[in-house]
């Protein structure tokens, strides 16, 4: 008697991973069970945030003060959330020798999570693309004429003016 085997899991909808890598950068990927992109995006977003808000004095993010680079900024999740609540009654001091670059580093921060996010709801929404290519290069190593068919069909993209094409 053989076991029986469990059904596909089934992908996590989309809003909780992509709140999930809104508020911790990398969370998303983890949660879809992408160790390193998850590594990759926590690596380069937090120490990026982190620095930005070094450079200016634990400053830079302020809706009040900085409006639209805060707009930026927000987009790096609960470190933007957390930067705006604990600076809130700060009034700058000084002039920081580096405070637009700071501010910068912070944006620029707040912009890879942006892309970050975009890549966790496709992923969420439509799948592992680098599994799907996976299992369609294996259905067609198989010969299965409608594995070959399915594959071909996920390649082909509109093009203005023609029927099909290949991507």
């Amino acid at each position: 008697m053989s076991s029986p085997t469990p059904p596909p899991r089934e992908p996590p909808g989309t809003l909780f991973p992509v709140l999930a890598a809104w508020l911790v950068p990398g969370a998303g990927h983890a949660l879809l069970r992408r160790p390193w992109p998850a590594l990759f995006v926590a690596s380069a977003v937090l120490p990026l945030f982190v620095l930005g808000m070094y450079l200016t004095g634990w400053e830079n993010v302020s809706l009040a003060r900085h409006p639209y680079y805060f707009a930026l900024q927000a987009p790096a999740g609960a470190v933007a959330l957390a930067g705006e609540f604990l600076t809130r009654g700060i009034v700058p001091q000084r002039l920081m020798p580096h405070a637009s670059v700071g501010t910068l580093y912070g944006a620029v921060a707040g912009l890879l999570n942006l892309m970050a996010l975009a890549d966790v709801w496709a992923r969420a929404k439509r799948g592992d693309p680098d599994a799907q290519a996976a299992a369609s290069s294996a259905s067609q190593a198989s010969g299965s004429p409608a594995a070959a068919a399915s594959a071909t069909r996920m390649t082909e993209t509109r093009v203005p003016g023609r029927e099909t094409g290949r991507a």
